[in-house]
């Protein structure tokens, strides 16, 4: 058994306790094995729920997206469903991608296809990299960018629920509390009612990260501390807002551990090695943001949107349900080490501390739009914090802190029952949790959420096309004419995902050399345009002519595009076309040119 210290007996020691039989030992052993079991099966059920319509369709076609409106749609609502299904689009494809780049050129991470020829372009948004490291097996099984992105989004919200699963047992020896957490953690309405953004809510790595802090404080193991360092540049690589929240909520956990553990008692070298660790990987993933905020291509937000408190209220969308709030009363009972492990200290009043800092950062007193002072304070400090959108979404740790208190409370009142009932009311308790959580429909009730299968694979032309161009040698940037609107550079953008070469396309970033490029398709098809595009590194024009999208101007601009090809020294030679897009590729100077891939 491993050693323990300051007396603390761990629950997941296998050992029986000192003049115990050892038969009582195996069989707590079997139980907890038996409710490892029972959680999977559990989350496993709930995932159905959300998933049901999406699962029943070819996954390499479609990815899930949140029906927030019921047809017939206002003008306002079709607005927001083409932002949305624009912006699932562009995040399938970071997504898969980073989970694809990770394992074969990491050196390139932040290097993407998109927005050629701007540098490092990644900076200029969310990284969504833990998602991509959560996607990298699935990307090895599958090599299909939506196989693997629909992969992610179901393991990403398993693995949230197992690891609040596995902190609040831990933390307790109750495993039906565990669940009961989990469940009230992973499957909450707005944890899961924004998908196409579920980057942002993707915090297990601040849980995971709370409970190897404790171990490290409790053992002082070298695989505990490697384990935080881990999971503390997870989070850092998945969004600023979740890594934000679990900044504010590292201040009070450290205070108790440090109080409970004591800071003298950190082995120096695993404590060193972590805290290197910790350190390269925020170096690695903040230095290309840090030097694009100094180069002012970061720009500052007129307008940064805050929670309103009235959010947090029964109505309202973060409202944690009244069954969370009854449990987390049972933290707050009489009896204060009731339902924890033994030697475990008591952490709801450093759980409650870090929700306060956390609504302080993110909820403002009088309008979305009024800024916090604590964020104020913060923002003048620290470089970025005055260039994201979204301040409000930093309440994702608000959400941790109350489904552990939630879980604590559920093991307190566990505890209080008589040996025979135990096992009745830890089933009854987590039948509870689950049906006023996920609402399954098979009971007749109405799911706080559900997907529907939005279609979002290219088109079977388009992949041919692309292959095609490929055969034929052509396999560097493509320069895409005209630039569309935010739905089409995202379809634009995803087919990157396919063919993976480096494209003009552009979603969600805005820099000078991106400027320049369309300052100068604008010209096209003058040849000196041409001649200042090719010097960037573009090799092919890319028409495209959707009369069904665009319109006559697109159709234009592609007939002006073939007419000067066709002229004898065109710097301009169609390689290949299909109904809805024509190749040309843009000609050396001098040297040889593709052979052309049709007549």
């Amino acid at each position: 058994m491993t050693s323990v210290r300051q007396g603390e007996t761990r629950a997941d020691d296998d050992a029986p306790p000192e003049g115990a039989r050892p038969r009582r030992g195996l069989h707590a052993s079997r139980r907890r094995v038996l409710w490892h079991v029972a959680a999977l099966a559990i989350y496993g059920l709930a995932l159905t729920t959300p998933f049901h319509e999406v699962w029943r369709e070819d996954l390499s076609v479609v990815a899930p997206m949140y029906p927030r409106f019921e047809p017939p749609l206002s003008e306002q609502q079709s607005f927001w469903k083409w932002i949305g299904e624009s912006e699932q689009r562009f995040v399938a494809w970071q997504v898969s991608r980073n989970a694809r780049v990770l394992l074969a050129e990491p050196g390139r991470l932040f290097d993407t296809e998109q927005c050629y020829p701007t540098p490092e372009v990644m900076a200029l948004g969310e990284p969504m990299i833990a998602l991509g490291a959560v996607g990298a097996p699935f990307w090895l099984l599958t090599g299909d960018p939506l196989l693997t992105y629909n992969a992610v989004l179901a393991g990403a919200i398993l693995l949230a629920a197992l690891a609040m699963y596995w902190l609040v047992s831990d933390w307790t020896g109750s495993q039906p509390a565990g669940v009961a957490a989990g469940l009230l953690y992973a499957f909450h309405p707005d944890k899961l009612g924004d998908i196409n953004h579920y980057y942002i809510h993707d915090t297990a790595w601040t849980v995971l990260a709370l409970l190897f802090a404790r171990r490290f404080f409790a053992r002082g193991r070298w695989l505990d501390a490697l384990a935080l360092a881990l999971c503390c540049a997870m989070q850092m690589a998945g969004s600023f807002y979740p890594f934000v929240s679990a900044t504010l909520l590292a201040g009070p956990i450290l205070v108790w551990l440090g109080a409970h553990y004591g800071w003298r008692n950190l082995p120096p070298a695993p404590t060193l090695a972590a805290g290197l660790l910790v350190g390269a990987a925020g170096y690695w993933i903040f230095s290309p943001y840090l030097a694009m905020h100094a180069g002012e291509l970061l720009a500052t937000r007129s307008e940064l949107h805050f929670a309103s408190g009235s959010e947090l209220l029964p109505g309202g969308g973060r409202f944690p349900g009244w069954i969370a709030l009854l449990l987390m009363a049972g933290a707050f009972a009489p009896g204060r080490e009731r339902g924890l492990a033994s030697g475990m200290g008591n952490p709801r009043w450093a759980l409650l501390a870090g929700a306060a800092l956390v609504g302080a950062m993110a909820i403002s007193g009088s309008s979305p739009e009024q800024m916090p002072p604590l964020y104020r304070v913060l923002s003048s400090l620290l470089p970025g914090l005055d260039a994201i959108r979204r301040p409000n979404e930093i309440l994702s740790g608000l959400h941790i802190c109350l489904s552990i208190l939630a879980g604590l409370g559920a093991a307190a009142l566990l505890a209080r029952l008589p040996a025979h009932r135990a096992t009745l009311g830890a089933g009854l308790l987590v039948a509870l949790v689950f049906v006023f959580t996920v609402r399954p429909a098979w009971l007749g009730l109405e799911p706080p959420v559900r997907y529907r299968a939005l279609p979002m694979r290219p088109a079977d032309p388009e992949l041919a096309f692309f292959e095609s161009l490929a055969r034929g040698g052509n396999t560097g940037p493509l320069l895409e004419v005209p630039r569309g609107g935010i739905f089409l550079e995202a379809h634009r953008v995803l087919l990157t995902g396919y063919h993976r070469r480096r494209s003009s396309a552009c979603v969600n970033a805005l820099a000078p050399q991106t400027a320049e490029v369309w300052d100068l398709a604008e010209r096209l098809p003058d040849p000196a345009a041409l001649a200042q595009l090719h010097a960037m590194g573009f090799t092919t024009l890319l028409a495209h002519h959707p009369a069904r999208l665009e319109g006559g101007a697109a159709d234009a601009l592609a007939e002006r595009i073939h007419a000067a090809s066709r002229q004898p020294g065109s710097p301009l030679r169609r390689i290949h076309g299909i109904d809805s897009m024509t190749a040309y590729e843009i000609r050396l100077p001098t040297g040889r040119s593709a052979a052309p891939v049709d007549p």
